[in-house]
């Protein structure tokens, strides 16, 4: 495998990647919150926050 195609690999997995946590964050409330507790950040979930 060449280097070209080693970065075109990377390069989709990057895509990819923020796709699927793009996706999660903007449609899941679950997904929103298992990553703020990832990070290790608290917040209030209330109407306000939504």
């Amino acid at each position: 495998m060449n280097a070209i195609n080693q970065l075109k690999a990377v390069l989709v997995f990057i895509a990819i990647f923020h796709l699927v946590f793009g996706f999660g964050l903007m449609f899941s409330i679950d997904f929103q919150k298992g990553a703020i507790a990832n990070y290790g950040g608290t917040l209030d979930w209330n109407i306000t926050n939504i």
